[in-house]
Protein backbone atom coordinates (compact mmCIF):
# COMPACT_ATOMS: atom_id res chain seq x y z
CA UNK A 1 0.00 0.00 0.00
CA UNK A 2 1.40 3.25 -1.13
CA UNK A 3 1.81 6.28 1.87
CA UNK A 4 -0.99 8.78 1.42
CA UNK A 5 1.19 11.54 2.69
CA UNK A 6 4.36 11.42 0.24
CA UNK A 7 1.27 11.26 -2.53
CA UNK A 8 -0.69 14.54 -1.56
CA UNK A 9 3.00 16.48 -1.02
CA UNK A 10 4.02 15.04 -4.57
CA UNK A 11 0.81 16.38 -5.83
CA UNK A 12 1.20 19.52 -3.65
CA UNK A 13 4.30 20.16 -5.09
CA UNK A 14 3.01 19.61 -8.66
CA UNK A 15 0.25 21.85 -8.29
CA UNK A 16 2.47 25.11 -6.94
CA UNK A 17 5.38 24.48 -9.15
CA UNK A 18 2.69 24.50 -12.20
CA UNK A 19 1.00 27.96 -10.22
CA UNK A 20 4.59 29.71 -10.52
CA UNK A 21 5.34 28.52 -14.04
CA UNK A 22 1.95 29.73 -15.20
CA UNK A 23 2.29 33.20 -12.49
CA UNK A 24 5.85 33.66 -14.60
CA UNK A 25 4.62 33.32 -18.24
CA UNK A 26 1.77 35.59 -17.48
CA UNK A 27 4.13 38.21 -15.87
CA UNK A 28 6.93 37.73 -18.99
CA UNK A 29 3.80 38.15 -21.21
CA UNK A 30 2.65 41.65 -19.85
CA UNK A 31 6.19 42.89 -19.31
CA UNK A 32 7.73 41.66 -22.51
CA UNK A 33 5.65 40.31 -25.38
CA UNK A 34 2.34 42.32 -24.95
CA UNK A 35 4.53 45.90 -24.98
CA UNK A 36 5.74 44.81 -28.32
CA UNK A 37 2.78 43.63 -29.71
CA UNK A 38 1.07 47.05 -28.56
CA UNK A 39 3.88 48.38 -29.79
CA UNK A 40 3.65 46.96 -33.16
CA UNK A 41 -0.11 47.72 -33.74
CA UNK A 42 0.80 51.54 -32.57
CA UNK A 43 3.17 51.81 -35.02
CA UNK A 44 0.75 50.27 -38.04
CA UNK A 45 -1.82 52.36 -36.65
CA UNK A 46 0.86 55.47 -36.62
CA UNK A 47 1.78 54.58 -40.13
CA UNK A 48 -1.86 54.49 -41.39
CA UNK A 49 -2.07 57.49 -40.33
CA UNK A 50 0.83 59.27 -41.84
CA UNK A 51 -0.44 57.65 -44.92
CA UNK A 52 -3.76 58.85 -44.68
CA UNK A 53 -2.47 62.70 -43.69
CA UNK A 54 -0.63 62.32 -46.90
CA UNK A 55 -3.24 61.04 -49.47
CA UNK A 56 -5.70 63.69 -47.77
CA UNK A 57 -3.54 66.71 -48.36
CA UNK A 58 -3.49 65.78 -51.44
CA UNK A 59 -7.05 65.40 -51.90
CA UNK A 60 -7.68 68.42 -50.48
CA UNK A 61 -5.40 70.15 -52.40
CA UNK A 62 -6.97 69.09 -55.77
CA UNK A 63 -10.55 69.68 -54.37
CA UNK A 64 -9.72 73.13 -53.66
CA UNK A 65 -9.14 74.04 -57.40
CA UNK A 66 -12.45 72.46 -58.11
CA UNK A 67 -14.33 74.18 -55.38
CA UNK A 68 -12.89 77.55 -56.40
CA UNK A 69 -14.06 77.15 -60.13
CA UNK A 70 -17.22 76.50 -59.67
CA UNK A 71 -17.75 79.47 -57.04
CA UNK A 72 -16.61 81.72 -59.33
CA UNK A 73 -18.81 79.93 -62.45
CA UNK A 74 -22.20 80.79 -63.63
CA UNK A 75 -24.86 78.78 -62.46
CA UNK A 76 -26.35 76.99 -65.20
CA UNK A 77 -30.18 76.99 -65.12
CA UNK A 78 -30.77 73.09 -66.36
CA UNK A 79 -34.02 72.26 -65.57
CA UNK A 80 -37.48 74.25 -64.68
CA UNK A 81 -40.35 73.85 -62.52
CA UNK A 82 -42.52 71.66 -65.18
CA UNK A 83 -40.06 69.06 -65.15
CA UNK A 84 -40.52 67.66 -61.82
CA UNK A 85 -43.79 65.90 -60.43
CA UNK A 86 -44.44 66.81 -56.37
CA UNK A 87 -45.33 64.17 -54.70
CA UNK A 88 -45.39 65.22 -50.61
CA UNK A 89 -44.52 68.07 -48.38
CA UNK A 90 -41.96 66.45 -46.17
CA UNK A 91 -39.69 69.36 -44.54
CA UNK A 92 -41.03 72.76 -43.70
CA UNK A 93 -38.71 76.09 -42.74
CA UNK A 94 -39.22 80.21 -41.48
CA UNK A 95 -39.61 80.70 -45.30
CA UNK A 96 -39.59 77.40 -47.35
CA UNK A 97 -40.52 74.37 -47.60
CA UNK A 98 -39.29 70.95 -48.43
CA UNK A 99 -40.83 68.70 -50.92
CA UNK A 100 -39.91 65.42 -52.12
CA UNK A 101 -40.03 65.23 -56.07
CA UNK A 102 -39.69 63.10 -58.83
CA UNK A 103 -37.85 63.85 -62.43
CA UNK A 104 -40.84 63.42 -65.22
CA UNK A 105 -39.56 60.87 -67.42
CA UNK A 106 -37.49 59.17 -64.45
CA UNK A 107 -37.21 56.82 -61.63
CA UNK A 108 -35.03 59.72 -59.78
CA UNK A 109 -36.48 61.30 -56.53
CA UNK A 110 -35.51 64.23 -55.20
CA UNK A 111 -35.52 66.67 -52.28
CA UNK A 112 -36.70 70.13 -53.61
CA UNK A 113 -36.27 73.09 -51.33
CA UNK A 114 -38.71 75.85 -52.22
CA UNK A 115 -38.17 79.41 -51.33
CA UNK A 116 -40.59 82.56 -51.84
CA UNK A 117 -38.53 85.23 -53.02
CA UNK A 118 -41.03 88.09 -50.73
CA UNK A 119 -40.20 86.17 -47.64
CA UNK A 120 -36.29 85.78 -48.21
CA UNK A 121 -36.33 89.73 -49.01
CA UNK A 122 -39.16 90.30 -45.72
CA UNK A 123 -36.40 88.57 -43.75
CA UNK A 124 -33.35 90.28 -45.15
CA UNK A 125 -31.84 86.87 -45.61
CA UNK A 126 -30.75 87.71 -49.79
CA UNK A 127 -27.16 87.35 -48.96
CA UNK A 128 -27.07 83.83 -46.84
CA UNK A 129 -29.44 82.45 -49.27
CA UNK A 130 -27.72 83.22 -52.08
CA UNK A 131 -24.95 81.98 -50.43
CA UNK A 132 -26.36 78.67 -49.66
CA UNK A 133 -27.19 78.43 -53.01
CA UNK A 134 -23.52 78.97 -54.46
CA UNK A 135 -22.10 76.65 -51.58
CA UNK A 136 -24.26 73.83 -52.77
CA UNK A 137 -23.69 74.08 -55.94
CA UNK A 138 -19.70 74.43 -55.52
CA UNK A 139 -19.29 71.66 -52.52
CA UNK A 140 -18.46 68.45 -53.79
CA UNK A 141 -17.80 65.88 -50.73
CA UNK A 142 -19.27 62.23 -50.07
CA UNK A 143 -20.70 63.69 -46.62
CA UNK A 144 -21.73 66.88 -47.46
CA UNK A 145 -24.98 67.65 -49.78
CA UNK A 146 -24.95 69.38 -53.14
CA UNK A 147 -27.01 70.80 -55.38
CA UNK A 148 -28.33 68.96 -58.80
CA UNK A 149 -30.67 71.83 -60.25
CA UNK A 150 -31.02 75.47 -59.67
CA UNK A 151 -33.97 77.12 -61.33
CA UNK A 152 -36.42 80.14 -60.36
CA UNK A 153 -39.83 81.82 -61.61
CA UNK A 154 -41.35 85.02 -61.13
CA UNK A 155 -42.21 83.82 -57.29
CA UNK A 156 -40.42 81.17 -56.10
CA UNK A 157 -36.49 79.87 -55.70
CA UNK A 158 -36.07 76.26 -56.37
CA UNK A 159 -32.77 74.31 -55.10
CA UNK A 160 -33.14 70.51 -55.86
CA UNK A 161 -30.52 68.52 -54.15
CA UNK A 162 -30.58 64.34 -53.68
CA UNK A 163 -33.11 62.91 -51.34
CA UNK A 164 -31.97 61.33 -48.19
CA UNK A 165 -34.12 59.08 -47.27
CA UNK A 166 -32.65 57.42 -44.02
CA UNK A 167 -33.78 60.72 -41.67
CA UNK A 168 -32.22 63.34 -39.38
CA UNK A 169 -29.91 62.03 -37.18
CA UNK A 170 -32.10 63.61 -34.57
CA UNK A 171 -35.18 61.54 -35.28
CA UNK A 172 -32.69 58.29 -34.51
CA UNK A 173 -30.96 59.57 -31.75
CA UNK A 174 -34.30 60.47 -30.05
CA UNK A 175 -35.25 56.94 -30.87
CA UNK A 176 -32.30 55.09 -29.35
CA UNK A 177 -32.12 57.74 -26.30
CA UNK A 178 -28.32 57.90 -26.86
CA UNK A 179 -26.07 55.87 -29.52
CA UNK A 180 -23.13 53.69 -28.07
CA UNK A 181 -19.79 54.82 -28.80
CA UNK A 182 -18.87 52.55 -31.58
CA UNK A 183 -21.89 54.35 -33.56
CA UNK A 184 -21.18 58.18 -32.45
CA UNK A 185 -17.01 57.51 -33.54
CA UNK A 186 -18.72 55.83 -36.80
CA UNK A 187 -20.68 59.32 -37.40
CA UNK A 188 -17.93 61.44 -35.81
CA UNK A 189 -15.34 60.17 -38.13
CA UNK A 190 -17.70 61.35 -41.27
CA UNK A 191 -18.42 64.95 -39.64
CA UNK A 192 -14.78 65.50 -38.83
CA UNK A 193 -13.60 65.04 -42.42
CA UNK A 194 -16.57 67.02 -43.71
CA UNK A 195 -15.29 69.94 -41.49
CA UNK A 196 -11.70 69.75 -42.44
CA UNK A 197 -12.95 69.58 -45.93
CA UNK A 198 -14.88 73.11 -45.37
CA UNK A 199 -11.95 74.71 -43.68
CA UNK A 200 -9.74 73.78 -46.51
CA UNK A 201 -11.65 75.42 -49.03
CA UNK A 202 -11.46 78.73 -46.87
CA UNK A 203 -15.25 77.85 -45.54
CA UNK A 204 -16.63 77.63 -41.96
CA UNK A 205 -19.71 75.83 -41.12
CA UNK A 206 -21.29 77.49 -38.56
CA UNK A 207 -24.76 75.10 -37.98
CA UNK A 208 -23.93 71.81 -36.96
CA UNK A 209 -26.43 69.47 -34.75
CA UNK A 210 -28.51 66.43 -35.38
CA UNK A 211 -31.17 68.34 -37.08
CA UNK A 212 -28.65 69.30 -40.29
CA UNK A 213 -27.44 65.86 -40.38
CA UNK A 214 -29.35 63.21 -42.52
CA UNK A 215 -28.43 59.21 -42.86
CA UNK A 216 -28.72 58.01 -45.59
CA UNK A 217 -29.94 54.23 -46.54
CA UNK A 218 -26.24 52.55 -46.54
CA UNK A 219 -25.89 54.00 -43.31
CA UNK A 220 -23.38 56.88 -44.29
CA UNK A 221 -24.10 60.93 -43.48
CA UNK A 222 -24.73 63.88 -45.79
CA UNK A 223 -24.26 67.10 -43.69
CA UNK A 224 -27.24 69.75 -44.81
CA UNK A 225 -28.44 73.56 -44.43
CA UNK A 226 -25.52 75.49 -45.77
CA UNK A 227 -27.71 78.79 -45.28
CA UNK A 228 -24.88 79.64 -42.46
CA UNK A 229 -21.84 78.95 -44.01
CA UNK A 230 -19.03 81.85 -45.01
CA UNK A 231 -16.34 81.67 -46.63
CA UNK A 232 -13.75 83.70 -44.57
CA UNK A 233 -10.23 82.85 -45.63
CA UNK A 234 -8.29 85.01 -43.46
CA UNK A 235 -10.90 87.09 -41.99
CA UNK A 236 -12.94 86.71 -38.54
CA UNK A 237 -17.11 86.98 -38.39
CA UNK A 238 -18.94 88.61 -35.43
CA UNK A 239 -22.58 87.15 -36.51
CA UNK A 240 -23.92 85.60 -33.99
CA UNK A 241 -25.65 83.07 -35.32
CA UNK A 242 -26.69 79.29 -34.71
CA UNK A 243 -28.46 76.67 -32.36
CA UNK A 244 -27.86 78.22 -28.47
CA UNK A 245 -26.38 75.03 -27.26
CA UNK A 246 -24.37 74.75 -30.19
CA UNK A 247 -22.95 78.35 -29.88
CA UNK A 248 -19.24 78.70 -28.78
CA UNK A 249 -18.22 81.26 -26.06
CA UNK A 250 -16.22 83.54 -28.60
CA UNK A 251 -19.64 83.86 -30.26
CA UNK A 252 -21.99 84.76 -27.52
CA UNK A 253 -18.70 87.02 -26.20
CA UNK A 254 -18.77 89.07 -29.69
CA UNK A 255 -14.94 87.98 -29.42
CA UNK A 256 -15.01 87.39 -33.45
CA UNK A 257 -13.83 84.13 -34.28
CA UNK A 258 -13.75 81.50 -37.44
CA UNK A 259 -12.97 78.05 -37.71
CA UNK A 260 -12.80 77.52 -34.12
CA UNK A 261 -16.25 77.97 -33.53
CA UNK A 262 -16.90 75.01 -35.68
CA UNK A 263 -14.69 72.45 -33.65
CA UNK A 264 -16.54 73.74 -30.39
CA UNK A 265 -20.09 72.65 -32.34
CA UNK A 266 -18.15 69.38 -32.68
CA UNK A 267 -17.52 68.36 -29.46
CA UNK A 268 -21.15 69.15 -28.78
CA UNK A 269 -22.20 66.71 -30.91
CA UNK A 270 -19.99 64.34 -29.86
CA UNK A 271 -21.33 64.83 -26.05
CA UNK A 272 -25.06 64.55 -27.38
CA UNK A 273 -24.67 61.63 -29.45
CA UNK A 274 -23.16 59.48 -26.77
CA UNK A 275 -25.41 60.88 -23.94
CA UNK A 276 -28.59 61.80 -25.67
CA UNK A 277 -28.30 65.64 -24.72
CA UNK A 278 -25.51 67.94 -25.25
CA UNK A 279 -23.06 69.47 -22.54
CA UNK A 280 -24.73 72.84 -21.57
CA UNK A 281 -28.82 72.64 -21.26
CA UNK A 282 -30.53 75.20 -19.49
CA UNK A 283 -34.39 76.13 -19.63
CA UNK A 284 -33.67 79.91 -19.66
CA UNK A 285 -30.85 81.51 -22.92
CA UNK A 286 -29.66 83.32 -20.17
CA UNK A 287 -28.38 81.04 -18.03
CA UNK A 288 -27.52 78.72 -20.67
CA UNK A 289 -24.90 81.33 -22.07
CA UNK A 290 -23.70 81.44 -18.49
CA UNK A 291 -22.85 78.10 -18.76
CA UNK A 292 -21.47 78.13 -22.12
CA UNK A 293 -19.34 81.03 -21.27
CA UNK A 294 -17.67 79.32 -18.14
CA UNK A 295 -17.96 75.92 -19.76
CA UNK A 296 -19.79 74.12 -16.95
CA UNK A 297 -20.42 71.04 -18.01
CA UNK A 298 -20.82 67.14 -16.60
CA UNK A 299 -19.71 63.73 -18.40
CA UNK A 300 -22.20 61.24 -17.96
CA UNK A 301 -20.95 58.19 -16.05
CA UNK A 302 -21.32 55.68 -18.89
CA UNK A 303 -18.60 57.87 -21.07
CA UNK A 304 -15.68 56.10 -21.42
CA UNK A 305 -12.38 57.76 -20.43
CA UNK A 306 -10.54 57.96 -24.11
CA UNK A 307 -14.31 60.26 -24.75
CA UNK A 308 -14.67 62.27 -21.89
CA UNK A 309 -10.69 62.80 -22.50
CA UNK A 310 -11.41 64.59 -26.24
CA UNK A 311 -14.71 66.21 -25.66
CA UNK A 312 -13.31 68.13 -22.54
CA UNK A 313 -9.65 68.74 -24.70
CA UNK A 314 -12.17 70.18 -27.67
CA UNK A 315 -14.65 71.64 -25.13
CA UNK A 316 -12.05 74.43 -23.94
CA UNK A 317 -12.52 78.16 -23.51
CA UNK A 318 -9.21 79.02 -24.23
CA UNK A 319 -9.42 78.48 -27.96
CA UNK A 320 -5.59 78.37 -27.80
CA UNK A 321 -5.85 75.11 -26.30
CA UNK A 322 -9.15 73.62 -27.78
CA UNK A 323 -8.44 70.59 -30.30
CA UNK A 324 -8.55 71.41 -34.17
CA UNK A 325 -7.58 75.09 -33.58
CA UNK A 326 -4.06 74.42 -32.03
CA UNK A 327 -0.65 74.31 -34.24
CA UNK A 328 -1.34 70.68 -35.44
CA UNK A 329 -5.35 71.87 -36.18
CA UNK A 330 -7.47 68.51 -36.49
CA UNK A 331 -4.77 65.67 -36.47
CA UNK A 332 -5.08 66.60 -32.70
CA UNK A 333 -8.08 64.91 -33.04
CA UNK A 334 -7.75 61.96 -36.06
CA UNK A 335 -4.67 60.78 -33.81
CA UNK A 336 -7.09 60.94 -30.41
CA UNK A 337 -6.95 57.30 -29.06
CA UNK A 338 -11.01 57.54 -29.14
CA UNK A 339 -10.28 57.30 -32.66
CA UNK A 340 -7.74 54.01 -32.40
CA UNK A 341 -8.49 51.03 -34.64
CA UNK A 342 -11.31 52.65 -37.27
CA UNK A 343 -9.62 52.94 -40.87
CA UNK A 344 -10.06 56.49 -41.76
CA UNK A 345 -9.71 56.06 -45.23
CA UNK A 346 -11.94 52.95 -45.89
CA UNK A 347 -14.64 55.05 -43.99
CA UNK A 348 -14.01 57.71 -46.50
CA UNK A 349 -14.32 55.55 -49.40
CA UNK A 350 -17.78 54.19 -47.57
CA UNK A 351 -15.87 50.31 -47.85
CA UNK A 352 -16.67 50.26 -44.06
CA UNK A 353 -19.90 48.27 -43.04
CA UNK A 354 -21.85 51.00 -41.18
CA UNK A 355 -23.33 50.13 -37.63
CA UNK A 356 -26.29 51.37 -38.13
CA UNK A 357 -28.66 51.40 -41.39
CA UNK A 358 -31.75 52.82 -41.64
CA UNK A 359 -34.68 50.24 -42.50
CA UNK A 360 -36.52 51.44 -45.73
CA UNK A 361 -38.61 49.72 -48.30
CA UNK A 362 -37.69 51.98 -51.17
CA UNK A 363 -36.22 54.87 -52.70
CA UNK A 364 -39.06 56.75 -51.86
CA UNK A 365 -39.93 55.53 -48.39
CA UNK A 366 -40.68 58.73 -46.47
CA UNK A 367 -41.19 56.94 -42.98
CA UNK A 368 -38.74 58.97 -40.95
CA UNK A 369 -40.05 61.83 -41.80
CA UNK A 370 -43.48 64.02 -40.88
CA UNK A 371 -46.66 64.92 -43.02
CA UNK A 372 -46.50 67.89 -43.92
CA UNK A 373 -49.91 68.18 -45.94
CA UNK A 374 -49.38 69.71 -49.43
CA UNK A 375 -48.23 72.77 -50.77
CA UNK A 376 -49.94 75.59 -53.10
CA UNK A 377 -47.51 78.00 -54.83
CA UNK A 378 -49.46 81.03 -56.05
CA UNK A 379 -48.90 82.29 -59.96
CA UNK A 380 -47.07 85.54 -60.71
CA UNK A 381 -47.76 87.90 -63.07
CA UNK A 382 -44.66 89.45 -63.04
CA UNK A 383 -40.78 88.96 -62.38
CA UNK A 384 -40.63 88.98 -58.18
CA UNK A 385 -37.99 90.89 -56.87
CA UNK A 386 -35.91 90.61 -59.98
CA UNK A 387 -32.89 92.39 -59.85
CA UNK A 388 -32.36 90.89 -55.89
CA UNK A 389 -31.83 87.77 -57.30
CA UNK A 390 -30.59 88.45 -61.16
CA UNK A 391 -26.77 88.31 -60.14
CA UNK A 392 -25.62 84.82 -57.79
CA UNK A 393 -22.50 85.85 -57.22
CA UNK A 394 -21.05 85.96 -53.94
CA UNK A 395 -20.17 89.27 -52.74
CA UNK A 396 -18.55 90.93 -49.55
CA UNK A 397 -21.00 92.41 -46.97
CA UNK A 398 -20.41 95.57 -45.17
CA UNK A 399 -18.44 96.13 -42.53
CA UNK A 400 -19.98 96.21 -39.09
CA UNK A 401 -20.44 95.22 -36.16
CA UNK A 402 -24.11 95.30 -34.43
CA UNK A 403 -24.91 93.95 -31.09
CA UNK A 404 -27.48 91.31 -30.29
CA UNK A 405 -29.98 90.98 -27.45
CA UNK A 406 -29.30 87.68 -25.83
CA UNK A 407 -32.92 88.00 -24.67
CA UNK A 408 -34.95 85.68 -26.76
CA UNK A 409 -39.01 85.59 -26.94
CA UNK A 410 -40.35 81.52 -26.88
CA UNK A 411 -41.60 80.86 -30.48
CA UNK A 412 -45.18 80.23 -31.09
CA UNK A 413 -45.27 76.20 -30.67
CA UNK A 414 -47.60 76.30 -33.71
CA UNK A 415 -45.26 78.28 -35.99
CA UNK A 416 -42.02 76.08 -34.81
CA UNK A 417 -40.33 73.73 -36.74
CA UNK A 418 -41.15 70.56 -35.20
CA UNK A 419 -37.56 69.95 -34.86
CA UNK A 420 -38.06 72.22 -31.43
CA UNK A 421 -40.55 70.69 -30.00
CA UNK A 422 -39.48 67.23 -30.46
CA UNK A 423 -35.74 68.20 -28.99
CA UNK A 424 -37.40 69.24 -25.76
CA UNK A 425 -39.40 66.20 -25.17
CA UNK A 426 -36.00 64.33 -25.72
CA UNK A 427 -34.22 66.68 -23.68
CA UNK A 428 -36.10 66.67 -20.84
CA UNK A 429 -37.15 62.88 -21.09
CA UNK A 430 -32.96 62.43 -21.33
CA UNK A 431 -32.47 64.57 -17.75
CA UNK A 432 -35.02 62.99 -16.21
CA UNK A 433 -34.16 59.52 -16.58
CA UNK A 434 -30.61 60.31 -15.24
CA UNK A 435 -32.05 62.09 -12.40
CA UNK A 436 -34.40 58.74 -11.47
CA UNK A 437 -30.95 57.02 -11.38
CA UNK A 438 -29.42 58.99 -8.91
CA UNK A 439 -26.75 60.58 -11.23
CA UNK A 440 -25.48 63.97 -10.69
CA UNK A 441 -26.18 64.91 -14.59
CA UNK A 442 -27.44 68.52 -15.17
CA UNK A 443 -30.73 68.92 -13.73
CA UNK A 444 -31.74 71.75 -15.66
CA UNK A 445 -34.60 70.84 -17.97
CA UNK A 446 -33.12 71.43 -21.76
CA UNK A 447 -35.27 73.56 -24.74
CA UNK A 448 -33.74 74.03 -27.92
CA UNK A 449 -34.78 76.96 -30.36
CA UNK A 450 -33.03 78.16 -33.26
CA UNK A 451 -31.68 81.03 -33.45
CA UNK A 452 -33.58 81.94 -36.81
CA UNK A 453 -31.68 83.72 -39.69
CA UNK A 454 -34.20 86.72 -39.25
CA UNK A 455 -32.46 87.21 -36.00
CA UNK A 456 -30.00 89.41 -37.68
CA UNK A 457 -30.01 91.59 -40.79
CA UNK A 458 -26.49 91.00 -42.46
CA UNK A 459 -22.67 89.38 -41.98
CA UNK A 460 -20.91 91.41 -39.72
CA UNK A 461 -16.80 90.57 -40.53
CA UNK A 462 -13.57 92.62 -39.32
CA UNK A 463 -10.61 91.65 -41.74
CA UNK A 464 -7.71 91.18 -39.95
Amino acid sequence: MTPLYPLLFKQSLHLVIKTVLDFLTLNMYQCFVKPFCHKRDTTIMDEKLEKHYDNWESYLRRAKIDFETRLQSTITITAEFEDFKILKVIGTGSFGKVVLCKYKGTDSLFAMKVMEKVNVVRTKQVFHTISEIRFLDAIRFPFIISLEFFFRNNVYLFLVMPFINGGEMFYHLRTAKKFDENLSKFYAVQVLLALEYCHSMGVVYRDLKPENILIESSGYLKITDLGFCKKIENQRTYTLCGTPEYLAPEIILSQGYNYSVDWWSFGVLLFEMSAGFPPFCAKDHMKLYEKIVAGKYIHPPHFSRALKDLTTNILQIDRSKRYGVMKAGSKDIKSHEWFRGLDIDNIFQKKVRPPFIPQVQSQGDTKYFDNYGNINLRQGSFNEYEEEFQDLTLRKSKTAIITLSLYRTELDTSQANSNQVKRKVCFDDAVEKEERKGKKINKKKNTRKIIEKDDYSSEDDIHV
